[in-house]
């Protein structure tokens, strides 16, 4: 057992007085501490004791979440919802329920180390999936790692907002996945925790409502409403439910009562999207903040994604820069990333991740030209000039 990179390098770029880019941190001037407070103190008057027992899922709470599946183009019944601790017991959970010691699963070459860890292991396979900056996920990449033998069991796939690469996959690319994972009778592992913080472009509808036969959807309120919260979500098929639970119940149990209660009141009382408005405005100025402070101070022949969501930037610098290597020399220069040799097994190189979301614009703009400044002096190219 192994604790992953990031988690440790989060630690370490967590020291007073940095400028992080590092934890895919909620905005915390954001987090909905007044309207959270009030669901909370209303669920205990009206509640009572029963908010605080052990008790089976919240009927009302998944009745919430088929609501909001519903609007996103994916229509399930209530009782397809299952409610998990957050997006991270769901990838456990479903990577309990589809492999097996000598099973194999299709992941992104870079991925969040969650998915690893929850489908990796002794005497599994993963097969990795390479993507680029501009083209995004390579499909003919997925169609000839699907043909292989043996099999894999499962093909998980981030469509929105991708961590760490902050892509998102088009109406075309999705219909291609789903038509390859009937072709080769896989299940697709739907890892879909940013959908809801789109704040430009057009919206696709999730894999789930293209393939719900073959597809585990997972959600999370984490990103959206708090990370405290550790609430998620997966959608199954009713029949899969008995194996579920048996997997969840030697995990934890049950989740919060508490918390599911209070976030029934939360988004029956039409509080999620007021609270996402806010949300999606500021995430979106300081994208922007980030993508043109990166055009003004980072070393030419460095390349980057532009999300339309989410919280990540995705960063390739020029060859010869070692992005996990600088790192502590990044940090003495008060700025902290999380390097692309966290996301993958076989070595991050240039490539670095960085959030947008948990800084002010103000310090996007100090903490770039930090990096940008540092970066040319390892390179030893000399200050970048202002584009």
């Amino acid at each position: 057992m192994k604790r992953s990179m990031m988690r440790e390098l989060i630690g370490i770029t967590a020291r007073p007085g940095i400028i992080s880019f590092a934890g895919g941190l909620p905005a915390p001037e954001l987090l909905p501490v007044a309207a959270w407070s009030e669901c909370c103190a209303r669920t205990l008057a009206e509640d009572g004791p029963l908010a605080l027992q052990y008790g089976p899922p919240y009927a009302p709470l998944q009745a919430a979440i088929a609501r909001i599946m519903a609007a996103r183009g994916a229509p399930v019944t209530a009782e397809q919802v299952f409610i998990t601790s957050g997006c991270q017991q769901g990838l456990h959970i479903a990577g309990r329920l589809l492999m097996d010691p000598d099973s194999g699963a299709l992941v992104d070459q870079f991925v969040f180390p969650g998915v690893r860890q929850a489908f990796g292991g002794p005497g599994r396979e993963l097969r990795e999936l390479p993507s680029d900056v501009e083209r995004g996920l390579d499909l003919a990449a997925v169609e000839r790692a699907l043909g292989r033998e043996p099999r894999p069991r499962a093909m998980v796939v981030v469509p929105a907002f991708h961590n760490p690469l902050g892509r998102s996959l088009d109406d075309a690319a999705c219909d291609r996945l789903v038509e390859l994972a009937r072709a080769a009778d896989v299940t697709i592992v739907e890892d879909d925790p940013y959908g809801l913080l789109r704040f430009e472009g057009q919206a696709s509808a999730p894999l789930l409502a293209r393939a719900p036969e073959r597809t585990l959807y997972l959600g999370s309120f984490s990103k959206l409403v708090a990370p405290a919260l550790r609430t998620g979500w997966m959608i199954a098929p009713p029949e899969l439910f008995d194996k579920l639970r048996v997997i969840k119940e030697s995990v934890d149990l049950e989740s919060s009562a508490f918390i599911q209660r209070a976030l029934a009141r939360f988004l029956d009382e039409g509080r999620l999207e007021r609270h996402l408005d806010g949300v999606r405005s500021t995430y979106r100025e300081r994208r922007d903040r980030m993508l043109a402070a990166l055009e003004r101070h980072f070393p030419p022949g460095s390349r980057w994604t532009r999300p339309e969501g989410g919280m990540f930037i995705w960063v390739e610098l020029p060859e010869g820069l070692d992005s996990l290597a600088l790192l502590p020399s990044m940090v003495e220069a008060g700025v902290a990333y999380i390097p692309g040799a966290a996301f993958t097994a076989q070595g991050g190189g240039n490539s670095l991740r960085l959030n947008f979301s948990n800084a002010t614009p103000e310090r996007i703009d100090a903490g770039i030209a930090i990096l940008g400044r540092a970066l040319a002096d390892s390179a030893g190219a000399g200050p970048i000039p202002e584009r």
